[in-house]
């Protein structure tokens, strides 16, 4: 395996992961605050910047494996 696929593999990972616990954060204040329009905004964009993640971590993956 490529050494550059893995070093952009835990790129994308390590910003996955703080985007997902950021997002998290946020709509657990949200929340706290009882703002339910925006909640259920900031559920999409969890599941937007997920998939967003995937399929460019697997374009990655496809043009250097």
């Amino acid at each position: 395996m490529n050494i550059f696929a893995w070093i952009l593999w835990w790129i994308y990972t390590v910003f996955l992961g703080l985007t997902i616990i950021g997002v998290v954060t946020v709509a657990i204040i949200y929340r706290t605050k009882r703002f339910r329009k925006i909640s259920i905004n900031i559920d999409g964009t969890i599941l937007l910047s997920i998939a967003t993640y995937v399929f460019i971590t697997m374009l990655v993956f496809g043009n250097y494996l």
